[in-house]
């Protein structure tokens, strides 16, 4: 909560501040919070994967997943998400993901994860080696983050505060799912 409070009171000076020199030194912090940003705060296009990516790509490789902001940083630590977006999702064999489909899938999608309330979504399941990503919203409550799964045909949601993932389909229909959905780079 307090790095989110700072990092509004920083966007607020970046924006608006009628001092350069405090403008300057709000955008140089918010760059440290967020390498997708360029030295005005903006979002900066680029040719490979960034640090900022490498480190989403651990979390996957380490947490299993993540719920991250890619043009705020911010990584909420309540509620329940899940993707509403199914057309946006997309399926990678675990062997095969590396921080360049992080990249990729940010620059592809930008204008959903751009919206409020947007946010980019990782999930590695491990029961079919399969990472997925996608446009995930939080919701408040599990009985709407299952009720939106039922709705949209997802997997299951992420349970933030407990960092646990729900499954909400039966195994012969997440079979199904994995062998219709599934890409890989070759």
């Amino acid at each position: 909560m307090i790095m989110d409070d700072r990092l509004t009171t920083l966007r607020a000076m970046a924006d608006s501040s009628p001092e350069p020199l405090v403008r300057a030194w709000a955008i140089n912090e918010l760059f440290k919070f967020n390498e997708h940003h360029d030295e005005h705060g903006r979002f900066a296009e680029s040719d490979g994967p960034s640090r900022a990516d490498t480190r989403l790509w651990n979390r996957v490789e380490k947490q299993g997943g993540f719920t991250n902001q890619p043009f705020s940083g911010e990584n909420p630590k309540t509620g329940f998400a899940l993707s509403l977006f199914p057309e946006r999702e997309e399926a990678i064999k675990c062997a095969e993901f590396d921080p360049g489909d992080i990249h990729t899938y940010i620059g592809a999608n930008k204008d959903a994860l751009k919206q409020e309330g947007n946010y980019l979504g990782a999930w590695h399941d491990v029961e079919t080696g399969i990472v997925y990503l996608d446009v995930s919203k939080i919701t408040p409550s599990a009985d709407e983050a299952f009720r939106l799964c039922q709705q949209y045909s997802q997997e299951g949601y992420y349970d933030l505060g407990t960092t646990s993932t729900v499954i909400t389909k039966d195994e012969a229909e997440r079979r199904r799912t994995v062998v219709e959905g599934v890409q890989g780079h070759g």
